[in-house]
């Protein structure tokens, strides 16, 4: 009877010390998966802005553009077509194709006019 008297602070102790230090390694951990998770959305994010402005330069070299105007009508989302607008002598309108959400995407294209385009089935 007497040992147990002498024990039975030691269990409570050990218990305890042992949460501490549970406690003590959860915080790190917790925010290191937290940050994690931040990255990655915000990977996804770019990548969904990088698709957007692809898709834009694919549908603008697709349909071709007759007009600064014509261009701002294919209603693409998420996307901004910047207001230097140019047409060069030969036939080809200069434009920036950017996103709306990350300034650092962008592609700055050169589009041949529909004027100057070769018809149905002759290439862009």
């Amino acid at each position: 009877m007497k040992k147990f008297k002498e024990r039975c602070g030691a269990a409570l102790l050990e218990v305890l010390i042992s949460i501490a230090i549970l406690g003590l390694l959860t915080v790190p951990i917790s925010s290191g998966i937290m940050m994690s998770l931040h990255i990655n959305a915000k990977s996804d994010d770019i990548m969904q802005a990088k698709l957007a402005v692809s898709s834009a330069v694919e549908t603008i070299m697709a349909e071709g553009i007759e007009s600064i105007d014509a261009a701002r009508a294919l209603d693409l989302p998420d996307i901004t077509i910047d207001d230097g607008i140019t047409l060069d002598p030969k036939g080809y309108w200069k434009l920036t194709v950017r996103s709306e959400y990350f300034d650092d995407i962008f592609v700055e294209m050169r589009v041949r006019s529909n004027d100057v385009r070769a018809p149905e089935g002759g290439g862009a």
